[in-house]
């Protein structure tokens, strides 16, 4: 296999794991004003707790983030000169890293203790971030 089928590879799954994670996000969030409103809605019962939800996310993002990273690597090594490269896509390479570190912090502070509603908005951000690039390409 190719360096560039690689590559594409890991950005396809990455991107499909990150989605993964963006949907059991907004699950998270439909549940959790659904349960604090006490506003049933019949499909609810069928939703998954809420922390499992959250586990399931977190599983999701985790296996993103190491594609994510194998996506960062193989782009690198397809780099064969910075001199060469084309201002926009200096600018794609900065915002994948932005991704990257936007993902990296919410690991960081899950693995700290930290969960919830702003660990769920950073990684819609982190999200939002790599529909640009997936978009761009």
């Amino acid at each position: 296999m190719t360096l560039i089928k690689l590559h594409i590879f890991f950005a396809i799954f990455s991107f499909v794991f990150m989605l993964g994670a963006f949907v059991l996000g907004l699950i998270f969030l439909f549940h959790e004003k659904r349960l604090k409103s006490k506003n049933w809605v019949i499909f609810m019962s069928r939703l998954p707790p809420l922390l499992l939800n959250e586990k399931l996310a977190l599983n999701w993002l985790r296996f993103g983030f190491f594609m994510l990273t194998a996506v960062l690597v193989t782009g690198a090594m397809l780099t064969h000169s910075w001199k060469s490269l084309l201002p926009w896509q200096i600018l794609h390479g900065v915002l994948a890293l932005v991704s990257w570190g936007i993902y990296a912090v919410i690991l960081n502070r899950r693995w700290v203790g930290v969960g919830g509603k702003k660990i769920l908005l950073l990684s819609f951000l982190g999200f939002a971030t790599l529909t640009i690039l997936f978009l761009w390409n």
